[in-house]
């Protein structure tokens, strides 16, 4: 078990820190790599990960306040321009969501499905968000990684095939997760930054309790956003040495799979919430 962990933590560390072909050509080669491996890293990693956001949830609720009691300020223009790019960018991504619910609620009634199902479905969300304590669906979420890991890599591997790819689901699931697990790991520590820079600035000379608590408002948008697009950018790079190297494809044709895939994975992965969200437009359209 202690040689399985080394090893994982040395494959990880290898594609992180050292990206390229003949580098991911090493690790599919070796024995290890296969889906029961691959799983049991994710499953690892989820339970990491969901441990990591209690912790962070725990001390956030200990010390941060409510937004609405926060004196806010902006120390600079140059900050203000920032953070008023990133509010407009959500704001326009909601907007997006809101209309793919109004589609969705169209096609709840025109369907019949909202008849057949809407009741279940809604019950349940509910039942998910409001009976189940947080602290559970953390754990819940984790232990269904695995799931969500394979449906993605499915995608991937399926579109991918589509565009000339040979390689085999098992090797590139292996590559897949030797790149999930860091970066799953990575955007749980990247959430404790906002809370961490926070405190600090809270005790420097001259500062104060709510200067801290300004600065974790702001840092948990901005921050998070520009993390994640770093994060996504560099996840992208990567997955694009692996899908070259086990599906064999010329470098162009490992760009147009990996960026397709990437799309459609997104189109189905919003497909749920604003599926959801559609309950409540089909009720209203109903209701008319």
């Amino acid at each position: 078990m202690r040689t399985k962990f080394i090893s994982m933590l040395q494959t990880c560390a290898n594609v992180m820190t050292r990206p390229g072909v003949q580098t991911f050509a090493t690790e599919r080669s070796k024995s290890s790599a296969n889906l029961k491996t691959a799983l049991a890293w994710i499953l690892l990693a989820g339970v990491f990960a969901s441990l990591l956001d209690i912790l962070l949830t725990t001390l956030t609720e200990k010390w941060v306040i409510p937004p609405n009691e926060v004196d806010f300020f902006l120390p600079s223009d140059f900050i203000f321009l920032i953070d008023g790019a990133n509010l407009y960018l959500k704001s326009r991504l909601i907007t997006l969501n809101f209309e793919f619910a109004k589609l969705y609620g169209w096609l709840w009634v025109h369907s019949g499905l909202f008849d057949l199902a809407a009741e279940f479905v809604y019950g349940t969300v509910i039942f998910i968000l409001e009976e189940i304590p947080g602290w559970q669906r953390t754990i819940a979420k984790a232990l269904l990684n695995p799931v969500s890991f394979l449906v993605r890599v499915g995608i991937f591997h399926c579109v991918v095939t589509f565009w000339g790819g040979r390689g085999q689901f098992g090797r590139y699931a292996y590559l897949f997760a030797a790149i999930a697990v860091p970066m799953t790991l990575l955007n749980s520590l990247l959430d404790f930054l906002p809370l961490a820079v926070a405190r600090i600035v809270a005790v420097l000379p001259g500062s104060s309790y709510m200067a801290g608590q300004y600065w974790y408002y702001f840092l948990s948008s901005t921050t998070t956003y520009a993390a994640s697009l770093i994060v996504l950018a560099y996840w992208l790079v990567l997955i694009y040495f692996s899908t070259k190297v086990e599906h064999e494809m010329t470098w162009w044709r490992a760009v147009i799979g990996v960026v397709t895939s990437y799309l459609v994975f997104y189109v189905f992965w919003t497909v749920w919430p604003s599926g959801i969200m559609g309950l409540l437009e089909a009720a209203k359209l109903l209701r008319e």
